[in-house]
């Protein structure tokens, strides 16, 4: 949906004074101050209640909400400092040998920094960055010859932490730094090697938890792009197998994220301990979720939809789906008894759409809630339709040709979020035309999951819910069904908004807007 594009410091003024004061009271909210203005983001999303029956319709899962954005913070860095850091490949040095123009001007023509996603470490009060540095002679930035990861600190107001040191069991650990992970010069014209796509993610009120840098990569001479995951401190990396299976071609865009009910043993009164477990979402459309060993890399699968079109309607046909984007973060529920192991997750995944741009396909975040009521069984609980986030991310003339490179918006980390009641604050890094990093501020995604009916009901049987009587489904092939329909309208809804972003940008180059 798009931002309604007053801004609210000019209106209701009281109402945002208390904003501000709330978000004074901690590191994340003192960021985010009485500069930084605000928008509001009507939000259409669609509620998974366990509904099913053949005339279920996506009006009957709508759910209208309302967030508001803060601008978004651009991060930058020193290309050609990070670069020189790269001089230990003889083939950089040759490549550089080979050619006339000054170190500097090489960099700014043939190099480019990308994909940032982030994570807060608690424990040092740092932001960890970790994106990818590419190389693309080309001149094709879509077509790099090879790709590293390189992390970067910053403190709790997004400054550069250049020269920084971190102690990780008795080492200290500079930054900025380029990752270990073992990157082959790819053969001559081969292109798209190195590492792509990182997400990173850390255990939340682990002490001793490293984080976890997901990424892929073309696995030698057989050019198999595979999943992988590196573990930055201790230096750690191994590519991630499904058991029993062959790997596909291309392997990508898995949503990472923690389970902390699948502990490792613990006594429940002992301080926790880092899991050696790792859960990832494979596919939405069916939602597939893996459980990944973080000692070996091997993946077996812990759920697979299995969702009945007799209980439900398909959706409306979209060219297009839902895609990984960001990890995804365990929301704070308590107890019910009603349903005592429920555990819920927050995470923007992002839909590839075509038929928008005739430059290419649309790319756009989605919010989307995951639900488990038991282990080793996950739903679509909650998914929206595109975060058209306005001008709080593109400039004016990305917002005046939404073609031109604005139609690739992808979210890359959920870095932090404070949920407590008041404050509702969650920062996401993101993308705009590969070109960019930024981080910008949502409010009010807990409020939005608080209005979920789950959040009171919990996710029983439902058997009285059916639209057309049918008594005796199971829960599962119930909220797999309507999960899935969930889905579907969200993928229906992003495609709408997308043409009609297309649609309101002509008509205002054109002047027909003022006459309507």
């Amino acid at each position: 949906m798009r931002l309604n594009r007053r801004n609210l410091r000019k209106g209701a003024t009281g109402i945002v004074s208390i904003i501000i004061a709330l978000l004074l009271l901690t590191s994340l909210e003192r960021f985010v101050n009485e500069a930084t203005p605000l928008e509001e983001l009507t939000l259409l999303g669609y509620q998974n209640d366990g509904l099913i029956g053949a005339n279920v319709d996506c009006g009957d899962r709508a759910l209208n909400s309302t967030l508001l954005v803060h601008s978004s913070l651009g991060l930058h860095d020193n290309l050609t400092r990070t670069v020189r850091s790269l001089q230990h490949y003889p083939e950089i040095r040759y490549e550089f040998e080979q050619q006339s123009l000054s170190f500097e001007n090489w960099v700014d023509k043939n190099w480019v920094e990308l994909s940032g996603s982030a994570v807060w470490m608690a424990r040092y009060q740092v932001y960890l960055l970790v994106n990818r540095v590419s190389y693309y002679p080309s001149g094709n930035l879509a077509q790099p010859t090879i790709s590293w990861l390189r992390g970067r600190l910053y403190d709790s107001a997004w400054q550069p932490l250049d020269g920084h040191t971190i102690d990780w069991q008795g080492e200290a650990i500079a930054f900025p730094r380029i990752f270990d992970v073992p990157i082959s010069w790819p053969p001559s014209g081969q292109i798209f090697w190195g590492a792509e796509d990182p997400r990173i993610l850390l255990e939340e009120n682990v002490p001793d938890a490293e984080p976890v840098i997901v990424f892929n990569m073309i696995e030698g001479l057989n050019l198999r792009r595979r999943m992988y995951i590196h573990r930055p401190f201790s230096r750690f990396t191994t590519s991630l197998t499904i058991a029993h299976e062959e790997p596909h071609l291309v392997e990508k865009n898995w949503s990472p994220f923690f389970d902390p009910s699948r502990g490792e043993g613990d006594d429940p009164a002992s301080v926790p301990r880092p899991s050696h477990h790792l859960h990832l979402v494979y596919g939405f459309h069916p939602l597939r979720v893996l459980r990944c060993d973080l000692r070996d890399g091997r993946c077996d699968w812990d759920y697979t939809e299995e969702a009945s079109t007799q209980l439900v309607p398909d959706g409306p046909h979209v060219d297009g789906d839902m895609r990984g984007g960001t990890n995804f973060v365990p929301v704070q529920t308590t107890t019910s008894s009603s349903e005592p192991l429920l555990r819920l997750w927050a995470g923007l995944p992002r839909t590839h759409l075509d038929g928008g741009c005739s430059e290419g396909a649309t790319y756009r975040p989605e919010l989307m809630i995951l639900a488990s009521p038991a282990p080793a069984e996950f739903y679509i609980l909650y998914s929206s339709d595109a975060l058209e986030l306005g001008p709080a991310v593109l400039n004016q003339s990305a917002q005046t040709h939404p073609c031109s490179g604005p139609h690739i918006v992808i979210p890359y980390a959920i870095v932090r979020w404070d949920q407590r009641p008041g404050h509702d604050l969650m920062a996401v890094s993101l993308s705009v035309a590969d070109r960019t990093m930024q981080v910008v501020h949502l409010q009010g995604v807990r409020a939005l999951i608080d209005r979920l009916p789950v959040m009171r009901t919990g996710m029983p049987d439902l058997r009285t819910r059916d639209r057309d009587a049918e008594p005796d489904v199971p829960r599962k092939s119930r909220w797999s069904a309507a999960g899935k329909h969930v889905l579907e309208c969200s993928v229906s809804a992003a495609r709408n908004t997308s043409l009609e972003n297309v649609k309101h940008a002509e008509r205002l180059l054109t002047g027909s807007e003022n006459l309507r």
